[in-house]
């Protein structure tokens, strides 16, 4: 069985936190405005507001200190396959890692978000 596509991302290069290491890395950093790419993907395809994607480290772990409601607006955007996938997973650590190149992260992503 083939899980769902997701629909296209867009990230914004100039505000792509990578390669910075998990401490770092957030869904948005406030103190910068920058995104890792999961960021990019809550804002954009989920629609979440800034305020509930500040300063937050993982989506599994927003979803889990909100209680993810499956009446929410966004809940049918989720993918099916989850929050805490082999997929998303790896989107954090390839996004994450310190010793990838830019251009293997950046084909690496696209790869995982379109599969």
């Amino acid at each position: 069985m083939s899980k769902p596509k997701m629909k296209r991302l867009v990230i914004d290069r100039k505000r792509w936190i990578r390669g910075e290491g998990f401490d770092d890395s957030y869904l948005y950093r406030g103190d910068d405005g920058k995104k890792c790419c999961v960021g990019f993907y809550a804002r954009q395809l989920l629609r979440l507001p800034v305020r509930a994607i500040k300063d937050v480290q993982s989506l599994d772990m927003l979803l889990r200190d909100v209680g993810f409601d499956t009446s929410a607006p966004f809940a049918d955007k989720v993918p099916k396959w989850g929050n805490r996938s082999p997929d998303i997973y790896e989107l954090y650590t390839v996004n994450d890692n310190r010793d990838m190149d830019s251009r293997k992260r950046e084909i690496r992503i696209t790869k995982i978000f379109g599969e």
